[in-house]
């Protein structure tokens, strides 16, 4: 087998392994996607060859729950000589888009019932001859300077 065969092979591997988040290459993808930029940017950022991606995105993806992250990283870095931080910063930044995009923005009905119950406190915030209450008043610090 020659070797564009096997690289050919290994780009083959990385790109069915980008849907599987046991592989590092579904963290390069959804990094890829959300900033717009290809596999050569992604290498340069790395700092890796481009004909290295694929090998790399063929590793298991660290655990970012296990105590061994770093150290896991660590050795990712060193074995394929990548700039140091980088994997980590990516991994951190795919993380939190995740977490972020599983976040489900209220609903219009939510909203409105949110609206009722903001409503509903600010008229408790009144007294019975229609005067608005501080809850937070401290005679200390009032505006006037009264209280020292």
């Amino acid at each position: 087998m020659s070797n564009e065969e096997i690289s050919r092979l290994m780009h083959r591997a990385a790109e069915r392994a980008a849907v599987n988040s046991f592989f590092l290459a579904a963290d390069f993808a959804y990094y890829q996607k959300a900033q717009g930029i290809s596999d050569v940017e992604l290498a340069e950022f790395l700092s890796i060859e481009i004909e290295m991606l694929p090998k790399l995105a063929l590793c298991r993806r660290p655990d970012p729950e296990s105590p061994e992250f770093r150290s896991d990283v660590q050795s990712i870095e060193q074995s394929f000589s990548l700039q140091t931080n980088h994997l980590v910063q990516l991994l951190r930044e795919v993380e939190a888009l995740r977490t972020l995009s599983e976040f489900q923005p209220a609903t219009s009905e939510q909203m409105k019932q949110k609206g009722l119950l903001m409503a509903a406190r600010d008229s408790e915030d009144h007294k019975e001859d229609g005067k608005p209450t501080n809850r937070n008043s401290n005679p200390s610090t009032d505006c006037d300077g009264g209280g020292a």
